[in-house]
């Protein structure tokens, strides 16, 4: 036991004797410093249709000029987009999860994931279906309108950024994961 004592002893004390000869650096460079990779404009669809019943919910992006994705770069900004959700019912579960339920599948505006920077979703709308709004990773807030019932598994898994979600009078269901692992998003 003692000369296990010892050993650490010279152990620690060799490590503080080269730290003092090799000193860590004091001040790391800012995250904000850091510059994110340059992200491509994005292609694909920028309107169809989600809702399960066809026609009954469609979707289109626009550019979003209140959105940024690098607000302390103050260099040229990626075109950012609003995902907006107009009609009444419930979204398409089948566009966002694949028939064996297991995986999701990518969303109709996935290539747009990344420069989705805001999403506004029309009273009449009665549910996030899972996987509806996953993976929007430079999504902030969100407001749910009074005619949202329920929140599908794993609705907003991978919304990273995520700080604010309002809820509607209406909500009944969360569903399984519907907010999980969203660090950024706080009781």
């Amino acid at each position: 036991m003692r000369k296990r004592g010892k050993t650490l002893s010279l152990l620690l004390a060799f490590s503080l004797a080269l730290g003092s000869f090799c000193p860590m650096p004091t001040s790391l460079t800012p995250l904000k410093m850091v510059q994110a990779a340059e992200l491509e404009d994005p292609t694909g669809p920028t309107s169809g249709n989600c809702g399960k019943q066809g026609d009954n919910i469609k979707w289109s992006l626009e550019a979003d000029p209140d959105g940024t994705l690098y607000p302390e770069d103050g260099g040229e900004q990626p075109t950012c987009y609003k995902l907006t959700l107009t009609g009444t019912g419930e979204m398409d579960e089948s566009l966002f999860l694949n028939a064996d339920a297991k995986r999701p599948n990518t969303s109709p505006w996935y290539n747009y994931r990344e420069v989705i920077t805001s999403v506004s979703i029309s009273e009449g709308i009665t549910s996030i279906c899972g996987y509806g709004l996953a993976d929007l990773c430079s999504l902030k807030s969100i407001t749910l309108p009074d005619s949202i019932s329920s929140v599908g598994d794993f609705a907003f898994v991978g919304d990273s950024l995520l700080e604010t979600v309002i809820c509607g009078k209406g909500l009944k269901t969360i569903g399984e994961g519907a907010f999980a692992d969203l660090k950024s998003l706080s009781a």
